[in-house]
């Protein structure tokens, strides 16, 4: 089929393209980008109905070799389906890469996207739940933290702490909000303001 066979040529270029030199690096980046992109298509039998292996099972099927370059095609691919506004797809590639590669140094902004998927979905106590998650699991001492350090990834850590600033105001906000609903609808239902 013509996506398998893209995909294959795609693949055997990234793979020449990471032993070759930086000259090629603009060329790697663009295989990579079509490697999401057929990587993204519903419909590789062309019989206009979408495929039973489309999403994560085929990523499952085509990024299973353990090669760093693949890494890069799921970013680019939950790119593009939380551009297409794909969110439950989105989520599941960013969960997918955060469970596969923990220490990872992109893993704080990859939540951080679930978090706006969920949000986008209107899921707003998930978002919460999520955000949550995100900053226990990348704050200083948790052993993703340890990890930047010992590599030396002061980027990350730096918007690791950012997030985890802003997790803690935006659970202040929420949790006052919840209070003031929770108070105003006492008062409508004839409840005492004490």
């Amino acid at each position: 089929n013509r996506y398998q066979n893209s995909l294959d040529s795609f693949v055997t270029l990234v793979r020449y393209y990471e032993s070759a030199s930086d000259v090629l690096g603009a060329l790697r980046e663009e295989a990579l980008q079509y490697m999401a992109v057929v990587l993204a298509e519903e419909d590789w039998d062309i019989d206009g109905v979408p495929d039973p292996s489309r999403g994560m099972p085929r990523v499952r099927m085509q990024l299973s070799s353990g090669e760093s370059w693949e890494l890069d095609v799921m970013d680019r691919l939950t790119q593009v389906w939380f551009e297409n506004e794909r969110f439950a797809l989105s989520i599941e590639g960013y969960r997918f890469m955060i469970d596969n590669w923990p220490a990872d140094r992109r893993n704080p902004e990859r939540h951080e996207r679930i978090v706006q998927a969920l949000s986008r979905q209107n899921e707003i106590e998930a978002a919460f739940a999520e955000q949550l998650e995100m900053a226990n699991l990348y704050q200083p001492g948790s052993s993703w933290y340890q990890y930047q350090e010992e590599e030396g990834n002061f980027r990350a850590m730096a918007y690791a702490e950012e997030l985890s600033r802003r997790t803690l105001l935006d659970s202040a906000r929420y949790y006052n909000q919840q209070a003031d609903l929770l108070r105003d609808r006492s008062l409508a239902a004839g409840g005492d303001r004490e």
